[in-house]
């Protein structure tokens, strides 16, 4: 198994917790700090966020979890929504849970979220 450390990698974790603004600075700093490439979960929103879509444009190395952004040629690492919620479901109602809801925010073009 490798991990950072052992491969002399620094990895840098900044949480923006949702917030668009928390975004966009983190991803300036951690251009400042000349990362060489970006793992991100991109903020929930009807729009891409523009500082990530010029990183993708500009040939900057950036991963996305969990998200896609539908028609930009970016890498993804996601799992199987409707398999899981499939599951998930399955494991609630062997525990004999009979109500059972999801609670979400709105899709708001989030493909995670969609799915």
């Amino acid at each position: 198994m490798y991990n950072a450390s052992a491969m002399n990698y620094n990895v840098i974790v900044k949480y923006t917790f949702g917030d668009i603004e928390a975004e966009n600075r983190a991803i300036d700093e951690l251009m400042e700090a000349d990362v060489k490439g970006l793992i991100i979960n991109p903020v929930h929103g009807e729009y891409y966020n523009p500082k990530i879509l010029k990183l993708v444009l500009d040939g900057f190395p950036v991963v996305l979890v969990d998200k896609f952004f539908k028609g930009i040629n970016v890498p993804v690492i996601s799992i199987d929504h409707k398999k899981a919620m499939k599951d998930l479901t399955r494991y609630l109602i062997s525990c004999n849970h009979t109500n059972i809801a999801i609670i979400s925010t709105k899709s708001q073009n989030t493909s995670s979220i969609e799915e």
